[in-house]
């Protein structure tokens, strides 16, 4: 029993360092981006309920507590998954409200009703299939992994579920896959980060396309407008050379464009 205790501990350690590394990367993501602000109390979740699972077997309190923090980090994946998922798929506000009405009012009930594991467990698989939806519509790899993380939170749920029927390895088999799942969370929180990175350079290379196309589209048609002025009849030499240095003058805005385009 020791040897069980040590393993778990050594493991429930290894969870808490995993989320507060994975907390502060992911911390960083929410800083360029706010609308991921809702997946972070996740890690901060997370990180206290393995702290305190890590005292289990000192005082049944500590566990209690770790398995409350736990469900309470499920109703929090299942709400910022929820969140995304109205985003994407619910237009309509009124069906919003329902919705979001229905949904806490089941949220209340069900404990009572199935029991804290499979409410736990139902939630999961709930919030899987709408990230499932959300990456088929998005492509974003963060979506995908924390899809597979919260796959793997189930899987070691399930196994955690088991010890109550006296199945002797399925509680330590339980608590790897739950770090499986926890190292998937970190490399989620380090993917949020770079698409931030990706997606901010896409921004600016988008920007700069429309700014450079727009002065070029402006250059193009002063030299256009300069040109059928040039070929009408009737036109003063003053005129002319007038027309002559304002079309140097562009055709040298077109070439100055075309220097900075090629430092970028």
């Amino acid at each position: 029993m020791a040897n069980e205790e040590e393993i778990i501990g050594m493991i429930l350690t290894i969870n808490t360092v995993l989320m507060v590394i994975g907390g502060i990367i992911f911390g960083f993501a929410c800083l360029r981006q706010r609308e991921l602000i809702p997946w972070l109390p996740i890690f901060i979740i997370l990180a206290i309920g393995n702290f305190f699972f890590t005292y289990q077997f000192v005082d049944y309190v500590y566990q209690l507590i770790a398995y409350s923090l736990f469900g309470v980090a499920a109703i929090f994946t299942f709400n910022a998954a929820f969140m995304e998922y109205y985003k994407l798929f619910i237009k309509n506000y009124n069906q919003k409200s329902q919705t979001v009405n229905s949904i806490s009012a089941i949220i209340v009930i069900m404990p009572i009703i199935i029991g804290f594991q499979i409410f736990v467990l139902s939630i999961l698989i709930s919030t899987i299939i709408m990230l499932l939806r959300i990456y088929i519509k998005t492509r974003s790899p963060s979506r995908f992994l924390f899809m597979l993380s919260i796959v793997a939170a189930t899987i070691a749920m399930f196994f955690i579920s088991l010890d109550s029927f006296g199945v002797e390895w399925a509680f330590v088999f339980g608590n790897i896959i739950v770090t499986s799942y926890m190292s998937v969370l970190v490399v989620a929180a380090i993917v949020a980060l770079l698409e931030q990175e990706i997606t901010g350079t896409i921004s600016e290379k988008n920007n700069l396309k429309d700014k450079f196309s727009h002065d070029l589209g402006n250059i193009l048609h002063s030299i256009s407008i300069t040109f059928d002025l040039i070929k009408t009849k009737g036109i003063s030499d003053k005129e002319l050379s007038e027309l002559e240095d304002l079309l140097r003058k562009k055709i040298h805005e077109a070439s100055d464009l075309v220097k900075e385009i090629r430092k970028l």
